[in-house]
């Protein structure tokens, strides 16, 4: 009947919504992820792929070129084991240094928020 049960809607606010260092930090990594929508702490990885994408589009302007080279230097950066892929865990490590991912992510649930408790 393409309606969502009312507790996997809780959930789902619940994991998007609450201000919480941990939800925070898995919801970034589902934003930068083009799997997000599969995540599982255990085995999802973001790949230079997902890199790429982001710095295009937080950077617009960039060239191609140029959005290649930042991407994977930020990808070696976060990559700690040099293994090719971006564990949740080396990924939540990066974001307790530097939390550029995580105010991307902050602004999409405070968005978020706006749009479903307000009138706004």
């Amino acid at each position: 009947n393409n309606n969502v049960p009312m507790k996997r809607f809780l959930a789902t606010v619940w994991d998007i919504l609450v201000f919480d260092r941990d939800n925070t930090e898995q919801l970034a990594f589902r934003l930068f992820s083009r799997r997000g929508a599969t995540f599982n702490v255990e085995v999802t990885v973001l790949d230079q792929a997902d890199f790429q994408l982001w710095v295009g589009q937080r950077y617009a302007s960039m060239k191609q070129k140029q959005v290649v080279k930042t991407a994977k230097a930020l990808f070696r950066h976060i990559d700690i084991d040099c293994s090719g892929g971006i564990t949740f865990q080396e990924f939540s490590e990066f974001c307790r240094s530097t939390p550029v991912f995580l105010m991307y992510a902050h602004g999409f649930q405070a968005t978020m928020r706006e749009k479903l408790f307000t009138d706004a």
